[in-house]
């Protein structure tokens, strides 16, 4: 994406836009250095994260 689309896509914007590359590239060189199957990102914060999980191990809510 160029510049102007990441600032248009809403999930980024304007604000951040110049900083999704340099993010992309320090991502790059930690999956470098730690091989992973899968990387999990959130977009949440973590204690919502573990309430959650938490809440689908008792089965308050459904696995998604």
């Amino acid at each position: 994406m160029s510049y102007a689309e990441r600032a248009a896509n809403q999930c980024i914007g304007p604000d951040r836009a110049d900083l999704v590359l340099c993010g992309c590239a320090i991502l790059d060189a930690i999956r470098a250095v730690f091989p992973l199957p899968r990387l999990r990102v959130a977009d949440r914060g973590l204690r919502e994260g573990m309430l959650v999980e938490m809440m689908r191990e008792d089965g308050v809510i459904k696995a998604s």
